[in-house]
């Protein structure tokens, strides 16, 4: 074959496979919708007959903050379930994902999980472990007549106090106090008082505070718990407040807000002391906007966020929450004073001096459980936990004595109320004789 001819073959199979590629590219062009300069995707979206215009959102870092920082509501923290779901699948997602109004420690081990949003399982529960996903409903749960529970605390006697709301009503003063009658959680359920308040704390005079729905401020008149509420008149500028608990080091009082995040005062005084808004309040994310905080045993806050139970980096107050982990094991701090953070209570009673719960704890270990060499320290040690006890002892005799000193001034204005019944009976029996003996003349 000639050179030349050898040249041309080699070229016309160049051409083809231009040919070929140019074919197969427009092929592909089509197929991906890019091919007609004429008709663009923006020329489609609009002409569509679906299309709403609508503003543009430049997807960014910021997206999530910016769907975070919605205005959000109590509901958004509970999963929308449209259709009817069987009570032991609801006890499993429930307790699996801690989907509690509120948690409170309770005294010795455990806690207290408070359901409002499913009617099916409203009440109060009880478990040895946050992380479990076992949770016992407590015997006398909602008294008679009331709906849900609605706030948890204790009392100084450390009696269990919870506010209920009523059923079937819109009356604003639906809220009812209850107590129960002993410390045993088993106990029966008193009731206290009616009003508009839905979450309270204890002030340093041991008069207990509350805050209605709109952050409103009441106070009780006197330490008896039946006495009137009465409106605070406040040295601060009001944010709604939906939770109020304290730094247990610091004894600052720490703010839930009503748009769920966490604010602090700047002093000790709460009544006359501003929120801090310059460094605060925490971040509105989804792990960090919370509908109930308290303290952990290793002094940082827990919360239950709309991504469940989370808890803070570190034991500062404005730190980012991340997903909760192991339980504490090594306690740091102890009962007391994490319920000192979420009633107010600094010193509670305790009529039992066999109970260790009054315990200090150094780098996990229990101070009662401390051997020194030296005999005298152990017997300081001693001496001191037993003045301890009997301190928390003297507290729960001095809360009885005012309890039944309360029954005896009831007892003695009743005997005065029948007494004076008594006596204004009889001045109308001799009325009646004399008009009798009157009427026969």
């Amino acid at each position: 074959m000639k050179t030349q001819n050898i040249y041309i073959i080699i070229i016309l199979m160049a051409l083809f496979f231009l040919l070929l590629d140019f074919v197969l590219t427009n092929v592909h062009l089509k197929i991906e919708n890019f091919s007609n300069p004429s008709y663009s995707i923006e020329e489609s979206k609009f002409n569509s007959p679906s299309y709403v215009e609508t503003p543009s959102v430049e997807i960014d870092d910021n997206l999530f903050d910016q769907l975070n920082n919605k205005n959000i509501t109590i509901r958004d923290f509970y999963p929308k379930i449209n259709k009817e779901l069987p009570i032991k699948i609801l006890k499993e997602m429930i307790f699996k994902h801690k989907l509690f109004h509120q948690i409170l420690p309770k005294f010795g081990d455990g806690y207290l999980g408070l359901i409002w949003h499913e009617p099916k399982m409203f009440g109060i529960y009880s478990s040895n472990s946050l992380k479990s996903e076992t949770w016992d409903l407590i015997p006398n749960s909602i008294p008679t007549n009331m709906l849900r529970p609605v706030f948890m605390t204790f009392d100084r006697d450390r009696k269990l106090m919870v506010i209920f709301e009523e059923a079937n009503t819109f009356n604003v003063h639906k809220f009812h106090l209850f107590k129960k009658e002993e410390v045993d959680l088993n106990s029966s359920f008193k009731f206290i008082d009616k009003f508009r308040v839905t979450n309270c704390f204890f002030d340093t005079d041991d008069i207990l505070v509350g805050i209605d729905n709109q952050g409103n401020w009441f106070k009780k008149s006197s330490k008896d718990l039946s006495s009137k509420w009465k409106k605070i008149s406040l040295g601060f500028t009001n944010i709604p407040m939906r939770k109020i608990i304290f730094d247990y080091r610091s004894k600052y009082m720490i703010g839930l807000g009503n748009d769920f995040r966490i604010y602090k005062k700047r002093g000790s005084n709460w009544l006359n002391e501003e929120w801090d808004t310059t460094n605060g309040p925490t971040k509105k994310t989804l792990g960090g906007t919370l509908k109930d905080i308290w303290y952990d045993f290793d002094g940082i806050l827990v919360g239950l966020s709309r991504l469940g139970l989370v808890k803070q980096q570190n034991s500062y107050y404005l730190s980012n929450f991340k997903s909760y982990g192991e339980e504490v094991t090594k306690k740091e701090i102890s009962i007391y004073k994490v319920l000192y953070s979420s009633t107010g209570i600094s010193v509670f009673g305790n009529q039992s001096l066999n109970n260790n719960s009054n315990n200090v704890y150094v780098d996990g270990k229990k101070i009662s459980e401390y051997k020194f060499k030296d005999k005298r320290l152990n017997n300081y040690l001693k001496h001191r936990m037993n003045m301890k006890k009997k301190c928390r002892n003297l507290k729960a005799m001095k809360i009885q004595k005012e309890d039944d000193n309360k029954v005896v001034e009831d007892d003695i204005r009743n005997d005065r109320f029948m007494r004076l019944l008594n006596e204004q009976k009889d001045t109308i029996d001799n009325l009646m004789d004399t008009i009798g003996n009157l009427r026969n003349k």
